[in-house]
């Protein structure tokens, strides 16, 4: 169908009158203008990819595009004179009341969508203004349409929607916290509502709040140094375990899976928190550790933490006026006790041995179970070397009181060797000169203390205690119940 065709009364509504003659100029000029004009305007409604149609005022098809035939599958003349629409049955009434009722509230241009059935029954989703065009008197004249086929758009907005609305739902239904921040203030502007269960926040209490301001203090430096390091790499995620305050006051170690949203020119929008609670799983890493560095019997620290201890004190230099000290501990005759009055006495002993001696030393002195009956203390901060036969004779006292164990009264004692830590000294050093003098001990009769008698320091060293009179007391005997 030609453009000619599209019908416009003259001289009413919005259609261009063009008259036959003008004053002043040639009939034929006028002709061929119009001719022109009618030839751009048929190329340009031939080569358009929205389809018009033009309705009479009782619905009739009047003209339609061409486009018709290439969007839809219809025939452009066959239409004309039909009461043609192109509504899917199930959207045909919600459409047309819709344009009807936004008509009759005085409305000329009705925006709708829906859904277009083709002619070979295939259905698309379409965008359609109708505009209503009157006479001077306000009649409505005729009525035209304009159709647009967004069938992708709609497929992708509804797609896009599902998939907002699937993470929306596994988000408010995920047992991690999950937080969203803004990339411009950095404050929080979305939270899930497992916060509420998790942290005892409602989502709201956390929304315009930083994330940081969650944080332990203890743990923040750490966490910004991650981040930091992460930035510095260029990556955009990561893990990092922190403890969180909860809305009761107590903090919760969680795992913070963090990931930045990016704009396709990289430029940072925000920020997602995944938040997991991992408090049980973090006290179990700390039990394991602390399992792996104490002494299954006494709970003393085993000969692993005390070998870390010993380097990570002799790594540092001692505050000045202050010496390092190291008594290797034997406990006299246990093969004797273990074969008079059984192991699971001995085990008691070994045990009580272990906290009386912890209970003869300063907060900062450190006692752990070395091997078997060998117990090594640890002095780190001694105002005077001589302090050290102190702490040994303190030791002595404390475990001369008789133990009960095996149904019988146990008085047993313990050999000390005793060093002072030299500069450069490996913590196998400072052990090896501790146990040669435990030897000593044990061969001047036991229940005493002997001081290192190695080679003399170098003046740059600390000097060794001032010889004196060693603990002597009892060695170990048995005193039995009745």
């Amino acid at each position: 169908m030609s453009a000619e065709k599209l019908t416009a009364p003259q001289g009413d509504g919005d259609g261009t009158e063009v008259p036959s003659s003008r004053p002043g100029e040639d009939a034929q000029s006028v002709a061929r203008a119009l001719r022109t004009l009618t030839a751009r305007f048929g190329l340009v409604l031939e080569n358009m990819s929205d389809v018009i149609v033009q309705y009479d005022a009782a619905g009739r098809v009047l003209w339609a595009s061409p486009s018709v035939r290439t969007s839809f599958g219809y025939d452009e003349d066959a239409i004309v004179g039909t009461m043609f629409r192109f509504e899917h049955p199930d959207d045909d009434d919600a459409v047309g009341r819709h344009v009807i009722e936004r008509m009759a509230a005085g409305e000329d241009v009705v925006d709708s969508h829906g859904r277009a059935i083709c002619a070979d029954g295939s259905v698309r989703w379409v965008r359609g203004r109708t505009r209503v065009v009157r006479t001077s008197t306000g009649e409505l004249d005729y009525i035209v349409s304009t159709f647009r086929d967004v069938t992708g758009q709609t497929e992708g907005d509804a797609a896009l929607a599902a998939s907002e609305a699937h993470y929306r739902m596994l988000a408010d239904n995920s047992s991690d916290v999950v937080l969203h921040t803004d990339g411009a203030s950095g404050l929080v502007d979305w939270a899930s509502p497992s916060a509420e269960a998790i942290l005892g926040y409602r989502p709201d209490e956390l929304v315009g709040r930083r994330v940081r301001d969650l944080m332990h203090p203890d743990d923040l430096g750490r966490v910004e140094g991650v981040i930091r390091d992460a930035m510095a790499a260029k990556q955009h995620a990561g893990r990092v375990e922190a403890r969180f305050r909860a809305a009761d006051g107590s903090w919760r170690w969680m795992s913070d899976s963090g990931r930045a949203v990016l704009a396709d020119d990289g430029t940072v929008l925000g920020g997602i928190d995944s938040l997991r609670d991992v408090s049980a799983e973090h006290a179990m890493r700390e039990e394991l550790e602390a399992l792996a560095r104490s002494d299954a019997l006494t709970g003393l620290p085993n000969r692993r933490d005390l070998l870390d201890r010993l380097g990570a004190v002799l790594g540092h230099e001692p505050r000045a006026g202050t010496s390092v000290a190291v008594l290797f501990l034997d406990l006299d005759h246990l093969k004797d006790l273990n074969d008079d009055h059984g192991h699971a006495a001995g085990d008691a002993v070994l045990v009580e041995v272990g906290h009386r001696i912890r209970r003869a030393l300063r907060a900062e002195d450190v006692v752990g179970r070395f091997a078997g009956d060998e117990f090594v203390v640890l002095l780190p901060s001694l105002a005077s070397p001589d302090d050290a036969w102190r702490v040994a004779d303190a030791i002595h006292q404390q475990v001369a009181r008789p133990i009960r164990a095996g149904g019988a009264s146990l008085r047993v004692s313990v050999s000390i060797g005793l060093t002072i830590a030299r500069a450069g000294d490996r913590p196998e050093d400072v052990l090896h000169r501790a146990d040669v003098a435990l030897y000593r001990a044990k061969d001047s009769g036991r229940a005493r203390t002997e001081a290192d008698v190695s080679d003399a320091p170098t003046e740059a060293d600390v000097a060794l205690p001032a010889p004196r009179e060693s603990f002597t007391g009892e060695a170990s005997t048995l005193v039995h119940e009745d």
